[in-house]
């Protein structure tokens, strides 16, 4: 998901500068540069880029020859990961995003990358304040989600309640699908702008009950209501913004293809 994308760069940037740790700044680093969750968004309402994080490393630690293997996070990041996964639990998440990862480091607040963070001029109740905004208007989106995952079971008759469809024929086509959903479980979400969200979810299905199928479903504020779109294809337009729609593939390992498809 996309914190551990975040978390990913944070190794790469630290092996890069020859630091044999990774340590708070690397992590902020990672979830500004990642580009796509909460907390790179919020950074950047907070003009805050990941050139600016990497310019304050160097001038606070230093650069050294490149390096090949970290030796382990420093017990200040360890104790960020662990407030990020208690974060994520307490606001009834089953997965770390990368904005529990930037409360985990607001918390930690005497580690470098707060220092860095007020070194640049950052508001850090501001900054707190518009995650969670953005944490709580995200739960109505999972809400409807759940709605549709939740009716999917009983059939695609009473999912099609909760769903968008540009047109008739595509919810006729839905609806008279066989599939019925076993299983699901949200590993991660992405605002993609303020009325859209992205949701990769893992589904089992009678079609395939043995194994899990990864797809991309979205979340849209449509005329006002929320609605659950099953396709990247099928997000309106007036939604789009910022949406990459053919970046996502419609394999079995790796989809954004309907879940009742004929």
């Amino acid at each position: 998901n996309r914190a551990n994308k975040a978390i990913e760069i944070a190794n790469d940037i630290a092996l890069e500068l020859g630091h044999s740790y990774i340590g708070t700044e690397h992590i902020l680093y990672g979830l500004a540069k990642e580009g796509n969750g909460i907390a790179s968004k919020v950074l950047e309402n907070q003009n805050v880029t990941a050139d600016d994080i990497l310019n304050k490393i160097e001038e606070l630690i230093g650069r050294d020859e490149p390096i090949e293997n970290i030796v382990d996070f420093t017990p200040r990041t360890k104790r960020v990961v662990e407030s990020a996964f208690i974060e994520a639990r307490k606001l009834g998440y089953n997965f770390i995003g990368t904005e529990h990862l930037l409360i985990g480091i607001l918390r930690e607040g005497d580690c470098v990358a707060a220092k860095i963070l007020l070194d640049l001029n950052v508001n850090i109740p501001k900054l707190y304040n518009e995650i969670i905004k953005v944490i709580n208007e995200g739960e109505d989106y999972q809400q409807q989600l759940e709605l549709y995952l939740e009716a999917a079971k009983e059939s695609p008759q009473k999912s099609s309640e909760y769903a968008y469809f540009p047109n008739d024929d595509l919810r006729l086509a839905h609806e008279q699908s066989n599939m019925r959903l076993i299983s699901y479980e949200i590993e991660s979400s992405t605002k993609i702008n303020d009325k859209l969200y992205e949701y990769n979810v893992l589904i089992k299905t009678d079609f395939a009950p043995e194994e899990y199928t990864r797809v991309y479903y979205f979340v849209g504020n449509i005329d006002g209501e929320l609605k659950f779109i099953v396709n990247a294809s099928f997000v309106p337009d007036e939604l789009s913004d910022g949406l990459d729609a053919g970046a996502y593939s419609y394999g079995e390992e790796d989809s954004s293809s309907v879940i009742f498809e004929n």
